[in-house]
């Protein structure tokens, strides 16, 4: 529309060409090293044929022993053949001894931290009481501005809390934290008053159960896609209950299979799912872990992918979907949040404001404020 057609090319091409260089120069560095491999395994060969060739000429072996050695000679130097495939995976591998011997160190120390507290706790049953987030702080590495900074905030347990905030406040961060799937810079998350690093890392991640937004479509059987953290086959009466609660069951009962028809088209019998039907097979994989006994329910954007209707029956049975256990749900839309017992606002790397939806609207701060910029698209 523009005309921008051919600069655009010309600039993919120069800049394709500048971030190609160092690897065609690491090409040739190592296609160099090929041929000099290459010459040798060449002269290695011209001088083994030349030595039985001189020792037939003197009669020292015969023709038919000369005929069969000269057959197996080039199989037998192709054994000892180097190619660029070789050069660069001895390369990689090179790497491997460093890699073994950092990997050691880090189960070294983490061994001697866990000896020296008495080792890991188990994680199963908890939490019983709450979970708190004390003087959190987190900034990715490489940037020096914080994510999340001297964050407090507690969640007691059996109670719901609706996390808002603007794109990039860290709302995704804070979850990633509570399931430890990263440690904080500062601070720390403790369940029960006891330090998260003190629990069991894989116990204590089996008592997270969470629905992200980009939530995983696995090319496996509705029943392995709903009972994924199961410990053997998952449990079929338990996987219509997660089904029926997060409104899956229907969408179970219309595959060709039931349970057993693989979600994938690309497999015999396979069959593809809408992004709203997926999102409810994520929502149930969530729900069958609490099933499960998993105590904290996390739930990122959980209706983004269901239309308007669905989106209200999903709400209307949000407390009962969440009776039992510790709860986060994390959505820009406000009538989606407002059920939960208690909202934070996430600003600045810390809680802003924290109470229920009536307590902040008559607060009259940045929660009232947003609510009722994005009520008025619906009145």
């Amino acid at each position: 529309m523009f005309g921008l057609g051919d600069w655009a090319a010309d600039r993919h091409r120069d800049e394709w060409t500048a971030g190609m260089k160092p690897t065609w120069q690491e090409l040739r560095r190592l296609s160099s090293q090929v041929w000099l491999a290459g010459g040798l395994v060449l002269a290695a060969y011209a001088l083994a044929a030349g030595t039985i060739g001189w020792a037939a000429d003197h009669d020292e072996i015969t023709l038919r022993t000369l005929a069969t050695m000269l057959m197996m000679l080039p199989s037998t130097m192709a054994v000892g053949s180097i190619t660029l495939a070789d050069i660069s995976l001895a390369q990689m591998l090179a790497s491997l001894p460093d890699l073994d011997a950092l990997t050691s160190s880090l189960r070294g120390d983490a061994a001697k931290t866990d000896a020296a507290a008495g080792g890991p706790l188990p994680a199963a049953g908890l939490p019983r009481a709450h979970v708190r987030f004390e003087k959190l702080s987190f900034a990715y590495p490489g940037r020096a501005e914080r994510v999340l900074d001297d964050l407090d905030l507690q969640l007691p347990f059996g109670q719901s809390l609706g996390l808002v905030g603007v794109n990039g406040a860290g709302k995704t961060t804070l979850v990633t934290l509570l399931a430890r799937m990263r440690e904080p810079t500062a601070g720390a998350v403790t369940v029960d008053g006891i330090p998260l690093t003190r629990l069991d890392e894989r116990g204590w991640q089996r008592q997270v159960a969470v629905v992200y937004q980009d939530f995983a479509r696995f090319p496996f059987t509705a029943a392995e896609n709903v009972g994924l953290f199961a410990d053997g086959s998952p449990d079929r009466y338990v996987l219509a209950r997660a089904a029926e609660r997060a409104g899956a069951a229907e969408i179970i009962e219309q595959l060709p299979r039931g349970w057993d028809t693989v979600l994938s088209p690309h497999y015999e019998g396979g069959v593809g799912l809408s992004g709203g039907q997926w999102q409810r097979i994520a929502l149930a994989r969530a729900l069958y872990a609490v099933e499960n006994g998993a105590r904290v329910l996390v739930l990122d954007e959980p209706t983004a992918q269901l239309d308007v209707r669905a989106e209200a029956a999903f709400y209307d049975r949000f407390l009962e979907l969440t009776a039992g256990v510790t709860s986060i749900v994390i959505s820009h839309r406000f009538g989606s949040v407002r059920r939960a017992h208690r909202i934070a606002v996430l600003d600045g790397g810390r809680i802003a404001e924290l109470g229920s939806h009536e307590e902040l609207l008559a607060a009259g701060g940045a929660y009232a404020e947003m609510f009722r910029v994005q009520a008025k698209r619906f009145a």
